[in-house]
């Protein structure tokens, strides 16, 4: 009778699926920075459409593009036709154009200097952070979060 093979047992690599809120931190400061260079507006702004405490895409200026309305909704609701942003005369070419004259300079700061910053911090502030980690860990929070 033939010898039977044996399949080798792999061995799966854990993934680490917890949040690191530095790198979470750096993301919103990027993020932060590209929406405002390109759209006029902030992170925030950008995703609810809420642009100085009012739900007004469309209607607040040209040059302020968010989320809801390059989707076509309005301060009156949804429309097939409104897909894409409302600008009067000019384009979103034009909109684009007008907010990286405006913030271009610091949106390109940004995204060159606040990838070293956190480099530099996450260094000087590496002890203090494993503390905290342990303590995550003691708490049994590991798995979710990581400082």
């Amino acid at each position: 009778m033939a010898r039977k093979t044996m399949k080798r047992k792999t061995t799966r690599r854990r993934r680490n699926s917890s949040i690191n809120l530095l790198n979470l931190a750096q993301s919103a400061v990027v993020g932060n920075a590209v929406t405002t260079g390109l759209f006029g507006v902030n992170l925030a702004e950008f995703v609810t459409g809420r642009v100085d405490g009012r739900f007004t895409p469309g209607s607040d200026g040209y040059q302020r593009i968010t989320l809801p309305e390059l989707l076509g909704f309005s301060g009156s609701g949804f429309s097939f036709s409104k897909i894409g942003g409302n600008y009067g005369n000019k384009t979103f070419m034009d909109a684009i154009n007008y907010n990286f004259d405006q913030n271009g300079a610091k949106m390109i700061g940004t995204l060159i200097a606040a990838p070293i910053a956190f480099k530099v911090g996450s260094k000087l502030t590496a002890a203090p952070r494993r503390s905290a980690n342990r303590l995550l860990d003691m708490a049994g929070l590991k798995s979710v979060v990581k400082v």
